[in-house]
C-alpha cells in the first residue's frame, strides 16, 4: 500500500480523533441520564446517578422534613420544572433514593423558607413554602394514610403565628393608622385557607373591632386603653377573644340527631330524632330551663331543666359545625339523671400558686427556681416553677430543668380575674387534672371549667341563684356522662 505523506496524514489523524472522542462522550450522557423510575426500577437511584451536567441543569435543593415512622429514612427535594418555566417540583426519596412522588407545588424563587406546621390539625407536619421575599407561599398537606404529600398545593399567606391549626397574618398601615391580624384555617380537602377572625384597631381612636368572619358579626366592638406607643394595653384579655374557640368545617356533616345519656338504675345511650322529642319524652317540652350558658362567642353552649318533684334533670350540650358553604349547623348532646348528690362546697383560691394537690413540688427536684410576673395591679400574672428531676434524665442532661408548675391569669380591663389556666408535671403529680382551664364572671366568681383526665375531660358548670358566693348546683360532664352535684 502507498504510504501518505507525514503533512497529509496528520489532518486525517486529527478527524480520527475527533470522531472517537464524540462517539465516547454521547455513550457516557446516554448512560448516566436519569429518568423517573416506574414499579419495576426497583435498585435505580436517580439523583445519586445523575451526571454532573444534570445536576447543574436541575439545580436540585434539599429540603430537612421530619419523617417519622417507617419514612424516617425518605428525604426531599425541590427542582425547577422541566414543562413550566418558573415552577419547581416537589419531588419524594424512599430509603433506596428511589423517586415515589414527583408533582408540582408553583411557582418558585430562590432563596427560599420552608416551615413544618400542622395546618390541616391531623397530628403530621406538613410543609410550607414560600419565596423569600414572598407574602404568599404553598401549603403542601402530609397524607400519613399514604405516607405521601396530597398533590392539591394550597396558595396560603405567610403568617406570623400558629395556634393549632390557625394561623394569623399581621399588617401595620401607617397612613390610616389601623392594625389588622387575620386568622385562618385550613380544614381537610379545603382548596384554600378560610379566613375566620379580623382584628382591625384603628389607633388614632383606641377601636377596637374582633370580627368572627364564619357568624358574621362581632365578638366586640369598643375602645380599648393603649400605650404610648398606640398598642392595645391589655393585649392578652383581647387576645384571648380574639383566639378563642371557633367551630371547624365538616366535609359532609350529617343530619343532627341527639344522642342521650341516661342515668338511672342502668346507665345507657338512647337515641333520638331531635331536642324537642327528647325534652317531651322526659317531661320538659314546656318547660323552662333553670339554667343556660353561653360560650364566648356568644352561642347557647348548655342548657339544663330540672323537676324537683320527680327528681329528674335533663339537658343539652351544643356543639356547633360548619358546612363548607359556612352554614352553621347544630349538634345537640343530650344526658338524663335521677338523682342528685350532695356535696360540700369549699372555694378554691384562683391566685394560689401550688399544685391541685396543695404542694410545690420543690422537695421532688433539685435546682427549684421559681418565676413570678404581676399585673399592672399587682396580681399574679404569670407564674412558673422549674427544677430538675434527675430520675427523668436518664442519661441525658441533669442540667435541664423540668418545668414543675405553670399558671397563667387574665384580667379584665377593670382588674377582674377573666381566665386561669393551669398545668403540672404528670411524673410529679399525676395524669388527672394536668391542666385546667377557669372562667369567672365579673365578680370573680368560677362559673365553668374544663379539666384534662386520663381518659378524656371534665366539663364543669357552676350555677348560682343568687349574687353570693356559693354555687347551688355544678353540672359536671364526663364525656357527656353527667353528673349533678348541689352544693351544702
Amino acid at each position: 500500500m502507498k504510504k501518505l505523506p507525514i503533512l497529509k496524514a496528520i489532518p486525517m489523524l486529527l478527524i480520527c480523533l475527533l470522531w472517537l472522542t464524540a462517539c465516547d462522550s454521547a455513550t457516557n450522557i446516554t448512560a448516566e441520564t436519569t429518568v423517573l423510575p416506574d414499579e419495576s426500577s426497583v435498585e435505580q437511584k436517580p439523583v445519586l446517578q445523575a451526571s454532573p451536567e444534570q445536576k447543574a441543569e436541575e439545580s436540585e435543593i434539599y429540603i430537612y422534613y421530619p419523617f417519622r415512622g417507617s419514612m424516617i429514612e425518605s428525604s426531599l427535594s425541590l427542582v425547577p420544572s422541566k414543562e413550566a418555566p418558573g415552577q419547581y417540583d416537589l419531588r419524594l426519596y424512599d430509603a433506596s433514593d428511589r423517586i415515589v412522588q414527583q408533582f408540582s407545588c408553583g411557582v418558585l424563587t430562590e432563596p427560599m423558607d420552608f416551615f413544618y406546621d400542622d395546618l390541616v390539625g391531623d397530628s403530621s407536619a406538613d410543609l410550607e413554602i414560600f419565596s423569600e421575599e414572598s407574602q404568599t407561599g404553598f401549603l403542601v398537606v402530609w397524607d400519613w394514610k399514604t405516607d405521601k404529600f396530597c398533590e392539591d398545593v394550597i396558595e396560603i399567606p405567610r403568617y406570623d403565628k400558629v395556634a393549632g391549626n390557625r394561623f394569623m397574618t399581621s399588617g401595620e398601615y401607617a397612613l390610616s393608622n389601623r392594625q389588622e391580624y387575620h386568622i385562618y384555617e385550613v380544614y381537610e380537602g379545603a382548596k384554600n385557607p378560610e379566613e375566620i377572625r379580623r382584628w382591625t384597631l384603628q389607633k388614632d381612636t383606641g377601636m377596637l373591632a374582633i370580627w368572627d368572619c364564619m357568624k358574621k358579626q362581632n365578638l366586640f366592638e369598643g375602645k380599648v386603653e393603649l400605650d404610648e406607643e398606640n398598642n392595645v394595653v391589655n393585649q392578652e384579655y383581647y387576645d384571648h377573644l380574639f383566639w378563642s374557640r371557633n367551630y371547624s368545617i365538616d366535609n359532609d356533616p350529617k343530619t343532627p340527631t341527639v344522642s342521650v345519656w341516661v342515668v338511672s338504675e342502668t346507665s345507657h345511650k338512647e337515641e333520638y330524632p331531635d331536642r324537642e322529642t327528647f325534652l317531651a319524652n322526659f317531661g320538659f317540652a314546656d318547660k323552662s330551663p333553670i339554667y343556660q350558658y353561653y360560650n364566648l362567642q356568644n352561642d347557647l353552649e348548655l342548657e339544663l331543666y330540672l323537676d324537683e318533684e320527680t327528681g329528674w334533670a335533663c339537658g343539652l350540650h351544643h356543639w356547633y359545625h360548619y358546612t363548607k358553604d359556612l352554614e352553621k349547623l347544630d349538634y345537640p348532646d343530650g344526658f338524663a339523671l335521677c338523682s342528685i348528690e350532695d356535696i360540700d362546697w369549699k372555694e378554691a383560691d384562683p391566685f394560689d400558686l401550688t399544685s391541685v394537690q396543695g404542694e410545690t413540688g420543690e422537695n421532688q427536684v433539685i435546682a427549684y427556681e421559681e418565676n413570678l410576673e404581676y399585673a399592672k395591679d399587682h396580681k399574679p400574672d404569670y407564674f412558673e416553677s422549674k427544677g430538675v428531676i434527675t430520675w427523668l434524665k436518664d442519661g441525658h442532661d441533669g442540667e435541664d430543668k423540668d418545668s414543675i408548675l405553670r399558671i397563667n391569669l387574665t384580667y379584665r380591663d377593670d382588674g377582674t380575674l377573666f381566665y386561669r389556666s393551669y398545668h403540672h408535671n404528670p411524673y410529679m403529680f399525676g395524669t388527672g387534672c394536668m391542666s385546667m382551664y377557669s372562667y369567672y364572671d365579673e365578680a370573680e366568681r368560677i362559673i365553668y371549667e374544663y379539666e384534662y383526665i386520663t381518659h378524656g375531660a371534665f366539663d364543669y358548670y357552676y350555677i348560682y341563684e343568687d349574687a353570693g358566693r356559693k354555687p347551688k348546683y355544678c353540672l359536671r360532664l364526663d364525656n357527656m356522662y353527667p353528673a349533678l352535684m348541689r352544693y351544702r
